[in-house]
């Protein structure tokens, strides 16, 4: 029976042995607490860190990659144009001056058109000073003149070199069509 004091039930321990062995009790479950999460963050940063660098790795692959993609692409459309310049070329070897023009006008205009949107400063620059012919060609076109061989045969050897193609040496690339025939 417990004695009673003032109306309060109270219990004596008598014992101080089961108060220190409840203290040990509760302080090896805090230990085995701290132990568990210790070990649970160990275990996330064992897998977080390594998969972490991977990320990092391959985003940076990923990046570089990107970044040839779009200088590939630049390529394609710089040699497309390049194509187009060629189509041009062939119509006036056959002196069919009025295709020529309209091939010329389309091929200009994509020309312009690429020069604004590409990244790539050495493209750039080619097909600035492809426009800067631009005037002269549709001219001479229009006017059916021979010479704007040359002309577009200049604007062949710019694009051809910013797309790092072999190009004839400077004395060939600047001589006439018709003199590269007689030499």
């Amino acid at each position: 029976m417990l004695p009673e004091t003032g109306g309060k039930a109270s219990i004596e321990l008598g014992d101080d042995r089961f108060a220190e062995g409840r203290s040990v009790v509760v302080n090896r479950k805090h230990y085995l607490a701290i132990a568990c999460v210790v070990l649970l963050a160990a275990t996330f940063l064992a897998g977080y860190i390594p998969e972490r660098r991977a990320r990092t790795v391959a985003e940076t692959e990923s990046r570089a990659l990107q970044e040839r993609l779009a200088l590939s692409e630049g390529r394609g459309r710089i040699a497309d144009l390049l194509g187009e310049a060629l189509a041009v070329s062939d119509a006036v070897s056959r002196q069919n001056y009025g295709q020529a023009q309209q091939l010329a006008s389309t091929f200009f205009d994509r020309v312009r058109a690429e020069a604004a949107s590409t990244s790539d400063a050495g493209f750039r620059d080619a097909l600035n000073e492809t426009l800067a012919r631009r005037d002269a060609v549709i001219a001479s076109l229009t006017l059916a003149e021979p010479r704007v061989a040359d002309a577009l045969q200049a604007i062949e050897l710019r694009l051809r070199r910013a797309l790092g193609y072999p190009v004839a040496s400077s004395r060939d690339a600047t001589a006439p069509a018709y003199r590269q025939a007689v030499t």
